[in-house]
């Protein structure tokens, strides 16, 4: 009897923590998705598209937003991080804002790498998230 208590308690707990996972998306968005869809949200309006610095909301900052084509190297990789994070001149800090915000400054980052490369479109489409549940 002292032995099927234990047994009984992990069997609960396994039943309840499956009951609770299936309300739990079974697949998260693949990085590059999540780095473009954070850029889309909180960057593409200043930056423009294009990384130009000539988005929609660009004409309303003075002096500018600044052109980050050609400047994503391993070597200015730490300061980008640092302005994204702590912000710079009218460019607000992100780092309050993003529930990760070191992370998900990476995926910005690692996404606009791969624009520049021409692995990605800028502006292709996302993807619906698609958040599923079982009956």
């Amino acid at each position: 009897m002292k032995k099927m208590l234990p047994i009984g308690l992990a069997f609960c707990f396994l039943v309840a923590g499956t009951a609770w996972a299936k309300g739990v998306p079974k697949k998260r968005e693949a990085a590059d998705v999540r780095g473009q869809r954070s850029w889309e949200q909180h960057c593409q309006s200043c930056h423009g598209l294009d990384m130009s610095g000539s988005g929609p909301a660009a004409a309303a900052i003075p002096g500018g937003v600044p052109d980050l084509r050609g400047t994503l190297t391993p070597e200015n990789r730490e300061r980008q991080l640092q302005v994204i994070l702590e912000g710079q001149g009218y460019m607000p800090a992100f780092q309050e804002s993003w529930y990760n915000p070191v992370r998900d400054s990476k995926l910005v980052l690692d996404y606009l790498v791969l624009v520049e490369a021409g692995e990605r479109k800028p502006g292709s489409p996302l993807p619906t998230p698609a958040v599923t549940t079982e009956p």
